[in-house]
């Protein structure tokens, strides 16, 4: 009788385990050599360490859940912070940790950044600079074009005025659709490469142009504007704002102005870590992972692997309702004078 409950028992476990890894859509070894083939850590990685990790984690898992936390510490074993699956509408990665102190400044920060996401903020200052405040962008398909227009429409529409610099504000971008905001902000960065994404060998895997007020990303039309103004804003001085919730997608748009003639870069580092452009794989429609795949280069060729630092270093007290009030946006206009004379 005993006999017979225990195979009952370890019939029903079987039974569960089964099912339960059954949830998963693919198979944890498949997304393993997805991560192991096209991660940009690839090349600098200690795979027989790391194979011999994951066995073990994927060995032990007893449920669907283990098993996504063994790709979890494969991107921990990478240092990468910026790559994420999502099981079931749950976001699973590594991060880095944070100290009390740096998230008291940093975090309300992050949550007005949340909250404007898609929120372009843009006014004229002192009478003759522009502010253009561009947060994280979240839309996909057709809407990227539109989004892209709406930011070129809404800095075509101070075209009448006699602007003299541009303050850029990218404290609050948080990423998200890259092609929306570099092809929104092409009369600013101007006909021609800006940059490109690069491989961690240092290979060139597409770059970045405006072509035709389009956006290109290597051959692909990434975003289609309709041009409603001719600017010479390409050529005017530019002060880029950023911070440690720039991130993902908002520095990538930081680093296409890195090394732009006549453009000052002020506040704080970018979040760490955070500097990668990253591809999306579907493996169902409960799973999905965000994978880190290249680095970012400006127009000189400067990759950037870890942040993007300022000229001038001005730490916290952002003021993003009263910019008159706000040490960053101050010093940016006193900036932008000076280099007039």
């Amino acid at each position: 009788m005993l006999k017979n409950i225990t195979s009952l028992i370890v019939f029903i476990a079987l039974l569960v385990c089964q099912q339960t890894q059954a949830q998963l859509p693919t198979s944890v070894d498949t997304i393993y050599q997805v991560i192991k083939t096209n991660s940009v850590f690839t090349a600098s990685a200690n795979w027989q360490t790391i194979d011999e990790m994951f066995e073990t984690q994927l060995t032990a898992a007893s449920n669907d859940i283990d098993s996504i936390n063994a790709l979890v510490e494969v991107f921990k074993k990478l240092d990468d912070v910026h790559s994420s699956i999502t099981y079931n509408f749950k976001q699973y990665g590594h991060y880095h940790g944070m100290a009390d102190s740096l998230r008291e400044i940093v975090l309300p920060v992050y949550q007005y950044g949340q909250s404007q996401i898609n929120k372009l903020a843009t006014a004229v200052l002192n009478g003759e600079y522009m502010y253009i405040r561009l947060p994280g962008y979240q839309v996909w398909g057709n809407d990227v074009h539109q989004y892209a227009q709406n930011i070129q429409d809404s800095i075509c529409k101070y075209a009448a005025y006699p602007i003299k610099g541009i303050v850029l504000d990218l404290r609050i971008n948080t990423g998200g659709q890259i092609s929306a905001m570099l092809g929104g902000l092409g009369l600013l960065l101007g006909e021609g490469k800006f940059g490109a994404a690069y491989t961690e060998n240092g290979v060139i895997r597409y770059p970045f142009e405006i072509r035709g007020n389009d956006f290109f990303m290597g051959d692909v039309r990434s975003a289609d504007i309709t041009s409603n103004c001719t600017t010479g804003y390409h050529e005017l001085p530019i002060a880029v704002l950023i911070g440690p919730v720039t991130s993902s997608s908002g520095t990538i748009t930081a680093i296409a102005f890195k090394n732009r003639p006549h453009t000052q870069f002020i506040g704080e580092a970018t979040a760490d870590g955070y500097s990668t452009g990253n591809d999306y794989y579907v493996f169902g429609e409960n799973l999905t992972m965000n994978l880190a795949t290249t680095y970012f280069g400006d127009r000189t060729g400067v990759v950037y692997k870890t942040v993007v630092k300022p000229d001038v270093v001005i730490s916290g007290k952002d003021e993003f309702v009263n910019l008159s009030a706000d040490r960053k946006v101050n010093y940016a206009l006193m900036w932008l004078k000076s280099i007039q004379h």
